[in-house]
């Protein structure tokens, strides 16, 4: 879940090519309604996000006896260490600051899933 478009989109398009299916949401509501729905195996969670932010996203898929072991990768612009604290609450897989290393990111989420990256 992830507001900005473009770069939801390049993650998207980065993860399918390593053989992961994706479902991308711009809007917190929606993703935990999808969430719940169908339990993914990660969410990709932004910090800011439109209608109730990604903060009330993980306090919702923690809730949820679908979703309560979901891994959670959080991602944010925010640079307040109080975003932070608040984020590894939910004790998440992982936590990324924009810009971040999509390499280091796309490792994390392969360890996380306990995948190995492709060859090539």
């Amino acid at each position: 879940m992830e507001d900005e478009q473009d770069l939801a989109l390049a993650l998207a398009i980065r993860l399918r090519s390593r053989g992961y299916e994706t479902v991308v949401t711009h809007d917190a509501l929606m993703g935990v309604n999808m969430a719940v729905r169908n339990p993914p195996d990660l969410v990709l969670l932004d910090v800011a996000m439109p209608a109730g932010g990604g903060l009330l996203v993980a306090e919702r898929l923690r809730a949820n006896a679908r979703t309560a072991a979901v891994p959670i990768i959080f991602i944010t612009a925010s640079k307040k260490p109080e975003t932070k604290d608040r984020a590894m609450a939910f004790s998440p897989a992982a936590f990324f600051e924009k810009p971040f290393d999509s390499a280091l990111l796309l490792t994390t989420i392969d360890a996380v899933l306990g995948t190995e990256a492709p060859v090539g």
